[in-house]
């Protein structure tokens, strides 16, 4: 079911989430596309995947007003033929959409209480790691990872590292609030994006843009 909808003030951007509470049968009965439903039969035999793809379809409707077309390109990036850029996340029972209409965006979301500072070596800097919030080094490790990885969504596979190319700036930890990261050692200057997160019961939700985030 529909569990949240958010569109930026200037309304550039607008998302929906879905949480997956029915069965992968329920949520087919949901969707009119037949060759949507035959392309899922198909091609996706866990239940699991099945569900969250069938609920991204329905996001997209309901963000739409119709039965749009996801299709990938070769790098496996979601586009929408002749349609507003889109990135899309799920996560154990939830799955999101973003759509954007001047430029790619990325959005990630995560469960609340996924352990990410035991990891955090792999995807953050020494540095990132000793300006964690001490309150709450938890989510600040978590809130890097979705920063990074909603970045990842919007410049695609350039060849580099998570720990070494995306870097994030120091923050603390709040229900909502920003973030600043950077993308280096690509080109001859560093390039900056600007990322907002939302906390929920259940789960965390990140959206990063190239241009600050409007509310």
């Amino acid at each position: 079911m529909l569990c949240y909808k958010k569109e930026s003030a200037d309304k550039r951007w607008q998302l929906a989430v879905w949480e997956i509470t029915e069965t992968v049968e329920e949520l087919s009965s949901l969707v009119a596309d037949e060759v949507i439903l035959q392309y899922a039969e198909e091609n996706m035999r866990a239940g699991k995947r099945r569900g969250e793809w069938l609920a991204t379809r329905l996001l997209l409707r309901e963000l739409i007003g119709a039965e749009a077309r996801i299709e990938y390109d070769s790098s496996g990036r979601p586009f929408i033929k002749g349609g507003p850029y889109i990135s899309i996340s799920h996560t154990d029972g939830f799955a999101v959409i973003l759509l954007s209409i001047d430029a790619p965006m990325g959005v990630d979301i995560e469960l609340v209480g996924r352990r990410a500072l035991e990891s955090c070596r792999r995807y953050m800097s020494p540095e990132e790691i000793e300006s964690l919030d001490r309150r709450d080094q938890q989510k600040g490790a978590l809130l890097n990872w979705m920063a990074k990885e909603a970045l990842f969504k919007i410049v695609g596979n350039l060849g580099g590292t998570f720990k070494d190319n995306i870097v994030v700036a120091p923050f603390e930890c709040a229900d909502n609030g920003y973030l600043r990261l950077s993308l280096v050692g690509f080109y001859d200057n560093d390039i900056d994006f600007f990322a907002e997160y939302y906390s929920f019961s259940s789960f965390l939700l990140l959206v990063c843009s190239k241009e600050p985030i409007c509310r």
